[in-house]
């Protein structure tokens, strides 16, 4: 029996069923991501237990389609969310208005939209060459993993308009992705932070036409959607701005994390309230703090597209590391927002979700130890929402429970920090390659340095 031609069609035929599952995979995703949104809509059907979207959602929804224009002071509704917002709670509200029908049409809603986002997110990993499987399987076990704030929350809609906006510029269609931006902008306000990232290779270059016309794109697109909002309401059009901007400090938010370390060592005294639909830390240094969170947030972003811009120029000459940062950069930056803010609702994580799922794949080898912090910062989540009253009352477990969580999002941000630095142009050979190399053929010989020991 000839053993290596035996050996050599079994592997064959591992290959052959790799890459049949590969092409099968965005198909076997958006099963997958139906059934998850099955499930979550019969478990509150049959629950009979009402979720965010009935509370908050549906009054929104069922306010505008009786005439009333967003951001009318009206009732006990606060019109906290950015405008096209309310436009993505309508949708599902035109199937159905009943309680229990509208969580089923916003649950399939936010599947159909979490699909095109596993379509894009495998678009990008081929760009790369990556592995979609791999992709998809973080995608979707990440879904998996906060059902809650996927189906019962629109935050995966400018989560899929991020990383529509990162394939289009890619595909060097930079104004299409100014669009996508303006939209995820008008939708969570975040995705506005990546604008520099798209344009700060035009500033290398000194392309600055190119650059102050990509950013019209994007100012047009956000004055002319957020308009009829502005003309319905012109006094009270900002006042989702002004609603975030006076929250305090959060308590699952870094910032609190620390601060609640301090209270376990008698340092200060807090205590928790719950406003602005959330429970946020009071108390003397809370307040302090809360004040300058925004200015450091300020400063952590500038210094970020400051060390992207080094990073480029550094790098000029080699193109593909102009290409290979941008998923990079853009995980970055939404990690440095969301860990310098004063708010880290647990929602945040579907923000990244995406973006994890391409920079993980986007690198030349799997990053092991930033993959374990992301996954670490997942897998604590969801079970902590279950001990939330300990929290909120400050047992010392649940805060350092908490704290857990949160130090690994530092750390994966230290990492991808480093991920993103240029580090010339280095070969790809592994270090047993390289070993194997050495044994083989011996060290290089050494150059000689001009003018150095010349021939007499």
């Amino acid at each position: 029996m000839n053993c290596a031609g035996t050996y050599d069609a079994v592997c064959g035929c591992i290959a052959a069923l790799y890459r049949r599952v590969s092409k099968m995979t965005l198909a076997v995703g958006s099963v997958v991501i139906l059934i998850l949104a099955v499930l979550h809509i019969c478990a509150y059907t049959f629950g009979g237990s009402l979720g965010e979207i009935q509370f908050y959602y549906l009054p929104y929804s069922n306010a505008i389609l009786d005439g009333i224009a967003p951001y009318t002071p009206f009732s006990d509704l606060k019109w906290e969310y950015p405008p096209l917002g309310f436009l993505i709670m309508l949708v599902p509200a035109l199937a159905s208005t009943d309680v229990w029908g509208y969580q089923a049409a916003y649950g399939l809603w936010a599947a159909a939209v979490a699909i095109v986002g596993l379509a894009v997110v495998q678009k990008v990993t081929k760009a790369y060459d990556g592995d979609t499987s791999l992709s998809a399987a973080i995608y979707v076990v990440g879904m998996a993993l906060l059902p809650l704030f996927i189906f019962e929350r629109y935050d995966i809609f400018p989560a899929v308009f991020t990383v529509c906006a990162m394939y289009l510029y890619l595909k060097g269609r930079v104004g299409w992705a100014m669009l996508f931006l303006s939209l995820g902008a008008l939708s969570k306000l975040y995705p506005a932070l990546l604008m520099p990232v798209f344009l700060i290779p035009y500033a290398v270059k000194k392309e600055w036409g190119k650059a102050i016309g990509n950013a019209a794109i994007f100012a047009v697109a956000s004055v002319v959607l957020t308009i009829p909002f502005i003309l319905l309401q012109p006094e009270h059009f900002t006042t989702f701005l002004s609603y975030h901007s006076d929250r305090g400090i959060q308590l699952e938010s870094i910032a609190s994390s620390a601060i609640l370390v301090v209270e376990l060592l008698g340092l200060t005294a807090t205590y928790t309230d719950n406003s602005f639909g959330s429970f946020n830390l009071s108390g003397s240094l809370p307040d302090a703090v809360s004040g300058l969170m925004m200015p450091l947030t300020i400063a952590a972003l500038l210094l970020c597209y400051v060390y992207y811009y080094v990073q480029i120029k550094r790098s000029e000459g080699c193109g593909d590391y102009l290409k290979r940062s941008v998923p990079t950069m853009v995980f970055l930056t939404v990690l440095i927002f969301v860990i310098f803010n004063k708010v880290f609702s647990a929602q945040y994580l579907v923000w990244l979700l995406p973006l994890a799922a391409v920079f993980f794949t986007s690198r030349e080898k799997l990053p092991m130890l930033p993959l374990a912090y992301f996954a670490g910062a997942v897998l604590l989540t969801m079970p902590f929402l279950s001990i939330y009253p300990g929290f909120c009352a400050h047992v010392p477990l649940m805060v350092l429970y908490l704290l857990v969580r949160n130090v690994l999002m530092v750390l994966l941000t230290v990492e991808v920090l480093r991920a993103l630095r240029y580090g010339g142009a280095r070969s790809a050979e592994s270090t047993a390659e390289r070993l194997k190399r050495l044994l083989r053929d011996g060290p290089a010989p050494r150059r000689r340095q001009s003018g150095e020991h010349q021939e007499r």
